[in-house]
């Protein structure tokens, strides 16, 4: 995970067609701040936050996008994507 300049984060380098994160709006290039809450850094990462997720739940994510704070709504898949 990348941090692209920032004490904490997730970058995210794609976005995989039909994905719940396209779904959601993400881009690449945005940076992941937080999902559900729970603020990435340290030993929480993204995926493992996305591990304990369950499917089909509906989370927020709070991301970067050029510099902007950003809320998306995100319905999981029934898989890590």
């Amino acid at each position: 995970q990348a941090t692209h300049g920032l004490k904490s984060g997730a970058l995210v380098d794609s976005v995989v067609r039909g994905s719940a994160a396209q779904v959601a709006g993400f881009l690449t290039g945005d940076i992941v701040l937080s999902f559900d809450g729970e603020v990435l850094g340290g030993s929480r990462t993204l995926d493992d936050l996305v591990a304990l997720a369950s499917p089909q739940q509906e989370v927020v994510v709070a991301i970067d996008r050029a510099g902007e704070k950003i809320e998306l709504v995100v319905t999981l898949g029934s898989s890590i994507e």
